[in-house]
């Protein structure tokens, strides 16, 4: 395997076993222990596989350790504690806190299909075969319920193999001038589903289609959604899509890695910071660590920070259990870039859950949840031992 397909992979392991080995056993956090994290960052960028990044560690309300390292640029631009990073699919579990938020005001149930809610969804249909205009396609068995985007059971995929629903949806062009995410879920579901609802987990646009209902549902554009709702509240003021934040000069520079395994400056590959500048519910947003954490910590507390409830501590812990059955487990899509993650987790809303330490091959605790981002971007909660870490850089070499 190519080194340049492994780093974040490394990094994610390597961090977890770094912090749960001083962990076991012990009450509270060691230190010297956290120390030896600064060194693997260190060695990293020497090696050039990143210029820079940071490091956040909490237990309980209290952070441990918040270390930033290198540059933002690659020359001479410091890594600090403003720096904003993009977070790719960290936005995801975002998405499902917002929906969950309207869930405990009684907007629907969790089981309630998406055509009922909104009912231009009532024009899905499910592959069968054939391709382009030979495709044939159906009515879904039943039609996917908000449980389902929540999960990634619902479908709904990315576009990343020439499956004929693949390449329908590449021909679709999702970023038009002034266009919503309600705008663009509805464009998403002119494209078959890849599978019948409910049938099995596959990574994809499910927290998208998500974010438009929650839009749907509130008569509120999606970003003012989550400003008004989570981010004002718990105090994240660097958060937000592109479009609301105003000034982007600590926005970390974006890295892939070359051929010689070093890092290299990526040109484009933000859609969602060209104009129209879409308010994404599977990427697109972007903020500090710090403001990570607060989100994060929401969740260990139960739904509740800084004197602010944003969900019932009945809804987090349900978002923090898997829901998957037996038969959906190991939940991995073949040919997708995020099975190598799946080894004994199931899946909660919009996060993973560790069910089974020993088939991950890393030291890890049962109810250990996170998830990560294509720019390398990792976060994951350890209620075993209340901590909660934060890794972030910003290397799409993924």
């Amino acid at each position: 395997m190519r080194r340049t397909r492994a780093i974040p992979a490394i990094l994610l392991i390597t961090s977890i076993h770094c912090l749960t080995a001083v962990l076991l056993g012990q009450s509270r956090l060691d230190q010297n222990a956290l120390s030896r994290i600064d060194g693997m960052m260190e060695g990293w960028i020497a090696e050039k596989k990143f210029p820079g990044g940071a490091v956040l560690v909490s237990q309980g309300d209290k952070i441990q350790k918040f270390s930033v390292y290198g540059t933002m640029d690659g020359v001479d631009k410091s890594v600090d504690s403003d720096t904003l990073y993009r977070f790719y699919s960290m936005t995801k579990p975002v998405t499902v806190a917002a929906a969950l938020v309207l869930y405990e005001r009684g907007a629907f149930l969790l089981d309630d299909p998406i055509d009922q809610l909104w009912p231009e969804m009532k024009k899905l249909r499910v592959y069968v075969s054939g391709e382009g205009d030979s495709m044939v396609t159906k009515v879904p068995d039943a039609y996917p319920t908000v449980r389902d985007l929540m999960m990634h059971t619902s479908g709904f995929f990315y576009a990343y193999s020439d499956h004929p629903a693949h390449q329908a949806l590449m021909a679709v062009e999702l970023s038009e001038a002034e266009i919503s995410i309600s705008d663009v879920a509805l464009k998403i579901a002119e494209v078959p589903l890849l599978f019948e609802p409910g049938e099995r987990w596959n990574y994809g646009l499910s927290q998208d289609v998500l974010a438009g209902l929650v839009e749907h549902l509130s008569g509120q554009n999606f970003g003012s959604f989550l400003s008004d709702e989570i981010f004002g509240p718990l105090g994240m003021d660097s958060f937000g899509h592109l479009s609301q934040i105003l000034d982007t000069t600590s926005l970390m520079t974006l890295y892939t890695l070359g051929e010689n395994d070093e890092f290299v400056q990526m040109d484009n590959d933000e859609r969602w910071i060209a104009d129209p500048r879409i308010e994404w519910g599977g990427s697109g947003l972007i903020g500090t660590a710090g403001d990570y954490w607060r989100f994060a910590r929401m969740l260990m507390q139960g739904g509740e920070f800084d004197g602010k409830r944003i969900l019932s501590s009945a809804s987090v812990n349900y978002m923090l259990s898997n829901h998957l059955s037996d038969s959906q487990i190991p939940y991995e899509a073949p040919g997708s870039p995020y099975e190598r993650f799946a080894k004994g987790f199931g899946f909660g809303l919009g996060v993973k859950v560790m069910m089974n330490p020993d088939l991950s091959g890393n030291l890890s605790s049962v109810g250990e949840s996170g998830w990560s981002g294509a720019a390398s971007t990792h976060f994951w909660m350890i209620p075993e031992h209340d901590v909660v870490v934060i890794f972030l850089t910003q290397n799409r070499a993924f």
